[in-house]
C-alpha cells in the first residue's frame, strides 16, 4: 500500500483522514505544519503521495509540494482547502472553483498539484484521488 505524507493542522479533521486511510490499509505519517513536512520530505522516509492543507503554519500547502517537487522524484500531491486562495498563486483560484462541489474529483490544470479537493473532504473522492495517483505509471510520478 501506499505510504502517505499527510500535512494538516487540524488535528480533527486530520485524526478523521488517518483513521480512514489507515483502514483503507495506507500508512500515515501526519505533520501539523508545513516546515514539519518538509522536514519528513527530507528525512529517510519515501512518500507515494503528499495530501497537504492548503493553508498551515509555518509553510503552506503550495510550498510543501513545490519543495516536494524539488527532490529527484516528483511525488503526487493532494491540496485540500477550506477555499483559502494564496494570493502568490491565482492560478489556482481556478482550480479551486472547480473543486467547489466537495463531491468532484477536480486533477488540476496548474503544475502546483495532482488534484484539488474543497472541504468538508468527501472521503470517497479522496480514496478515489489516492488509488488513481497511487497507481498512475513511474513515468508520470519522475521529474524531468
Amino acid at each position: 500500500m501506499a505510504h502517505i505524507l499527510l500535512a494538516e493542522d487540524r488535528t480533527d479533521v486530520s485524526s478523521l483522514m488517518i483513521e480512514i486511510l489507515e483502514l483503507e490499509g495506507y500508512i500515515v505519517d501526519w505533520v501539523p505544519d508545513g516546515l514539519a513536512a518538509i522536514d519528513k520530505l527530507h528525512a529517510a522516509h519515501q512518500y507515494d503521495i503528499i495530501i497537504t492543507d492548503m493553508a498551515m503554519p509555518e509553510r503552506n500547502g503550495i510550498e510543501v509540494i513545490k519543495h516536494a517537487q524539488s527532490l529527484t522524484r516528483k511525488i503526487p500531491s493532494i491540496i485540500i482547502s477550506g477555499g483559502d486562495i494564496d494570493p502568490d498563486h491565482p492560478e489556482l483560484a481556478n482550480d479551486m472553483q472547480n473543486a467547489a462541489s466537495p463531491t468532484v474529483l477536480d486533477y488540476t490544470t496548474t503544475s502546483i498539484a495532482d488534484c484539488v479537493l474543497r472541504k468538508p473532504i468527501d472521503f470517497n473522492i479522496l480514496r478515489r484521488a489516492i488509488s488513481i495517483l497511487a497507481a498512475a505509471p513511474l513515468s508520470s510520478k519522475e521529474a524531468n
